[in-house]
């Protein structure tokens, strides 16, 4: 299956006919309060416009272990499949969204920050930089940290968690894609080596007689006999052993007959 696959799939398993997405939006500051704060409103509007079901609205401080908490919280009920929070992604002091989470992330979604500071800099420029918006999955559930402006909150929903939370809630739920088909099983792959495997136990009892000699007889038959035995003449085993590639031939040929004597005398003549 394809990312369109997956995402037909998705949309049908989480759409009306289906189980519904349920987001849990948390707002993390220290000076907003329910009557004061924007970003997570702009959330609540683009996720229900979106289709998809709000099931928990909170707020909370730029407190570690406070995130920790109500994020574990929200992520332990059956009701949110993800939780979008927005404050605290930036670098002043009291901006600690991001290591607040990380301890809870089993993986990491580290594309998303990426994209998001990508899409940023074209907005804002160098400033995108700044930015610390993270991402991951609490056991099966999805978690985006996003900065606390209603710009950048847009921003982020619009052009990346909106488009792809079907897909990744459906993946998390554990949607699992066919097995792709096994490859063919190799059997004429595994028939030539069966064949071939006698020959070379054979090629290799026959030579027994070092590497040397070994390698002086591997092209014996595109050359005659006696190139093929032009070793030492005082290797005795030349002649001991004529050389199996010789084929019988050493034992088919006669012996060279003796010459006759020469006259005068039995001397030589040079």
């Amino acid at each position: 299956m394809g990312t369109t696959d997956h995402r037909d799939a998705a949309a049908k398993a989480t759409g009306d006919a289906g189980t519904p997405v349920g987001c849990a939006v948390l707002t993390i500051s220290d000076t907003r309060t329910a009557a004061t704060d924007t970003a997570g409103p702009a959330i609540q509007a683009r996720l229900r416009a979106a289709g998809f079901a709000v099931t928990e609205v909170a707020l909370c401080a730029d407190d570690p272990a406070a995130i920790r908490a109500i994020v574990t919280s929200l992520c332990a009920r059956p009701d949110v499949d993800a939780v979008i929070a927005t404050g605290g992604t930036g670098v002043a002091p009291r901006d600690q969204t991001p290591e607040a989470l990380e301890p809870l992330f089993e993986r990491r979604l580290d594309g998303f920050g990426e994209l998001f500071r990508l899409l940023s800099f074209q907005q804002i420029g160098a400033a995108a930089m700044l930015s610390r918006a993270v991402a991951g999955t609490v056991g099966a559930k999805a978690v985006f940290a996003l900065p606390g402006s209603p710009a950048a909150v847009a921003l982020a929903l619009d052009r990346l968690i909106l488009p792809e939370l079907r897909h990744l809630v459906w993946l998390l739920r554990g949607a699992v894609a066919p097995a792709p088909s096994a490859p063919a099983p190799a059997h004429a792959h595994h028939r030539h080596h069966h064949h071939q495997a006698p020959h070379a136990h054979s090629h290799d009892h026959d030579h027994g007689h070092g590497h040397d000699h070994a390698h002086d007889h591997d092209h014996a038959d595109d050359h005659d006999h006696d190139h093929a035995h032009a070793h030492d003449p005082d290797d005795s085993s030349d002649h001991d052993h004529p050389h199996p590639h010789d084929h019988g031939h050493a034992h088919d040929r006669a012996a060279p007959k003796p010459r006759p004597p020469k006259r005068g005398g039995g001397r030589s003549v040079h």
